[in-house]
């Protein structure tokens, strides 16, 4: 909701879908998908979408979850229409670029051997996959090393047109416009807060 007297604006968009949704042949794909959806579009090439970005005031991020794929911009208030256009161009129309691709998987790589080498990470990830042995939810948030290494842009393509169709757009725009989802909007930043 438009808060005059704000220097700043966020503007999110939820997709449904994420680690869960993920086949554990590929346990991972969606850290490369996330690292990679905003890297340009089909109308706007990585450089030009970089550049209407900061002409809008501000960052765009994605993030891969458990049950979602977020996005969200950091934008002047008077750019959020802009914004908006951008993220949903992005996850509409996403070009997922081989070497945005490539990018993406160093750094999720990476991010598991820091994962690996952290005490409590590692305490974490054993913790849950001893509460969630036998799912989904028990095996590595960020995939296994060789799984994502083996993960081909074809792959990423496929489970991005798989899960990113217009319907499921137009979906989760539907649930975000329902009561609940209203609910949710409302109550989300007090819950982050807690």
């Amino acid at each position: 909701k438009p808060e005059p007297e704000s220097k700043v604006a966020a503007v999110e968009i939820l997709v449904r879908v994420g680690a869960q949704d993920e086949d554990v042949r590929v346990a991972g794909i969606g850290q490369l998908l996330a690292g990679s959806i905003l890297a340009g579009t089909s109308r706007h090439s990585t450089t030009r979408l970089a550049r209407l970005v900061a002409e809008a005031g501000g960052n765009f991020h994605s993030a891969w979850q458990w049950n979602y794929l977020e996005t969200y911009a950091v934008t002047l208030p008077g750019s959020c229409e802009e914004a908006i256009g951008l993220l949903a161009d992005a996850i509409q129309n996403s070009s997922l670029d081989p070497e945005a691709i490539e990018y993406s998987r160093k750094a999720v790589l990476k991010e598991i051997v820091n994962q690996a080498d952290d005490p409590f990470a590692s305490a974490y990830s054993a913790a849950r996959t001893s509460i969630y042995q036998g799912t989904r939810y028990g095996r590595p948030f960020l995939g296994q090393a060789d799984a994502v290494k083996a993960i081909t842009p074809a792959q990423v393509r496929a489970f991005y047109q798989k899960n990113f169709t217009e319907n499921e757009i137009r979906e989760t725009i539907k649930f975000y416009q329902s009561p609940t989802g209203q609910k949710v909007i409302r109550q989300l930043p007090t819950v982050m807060q807690e």
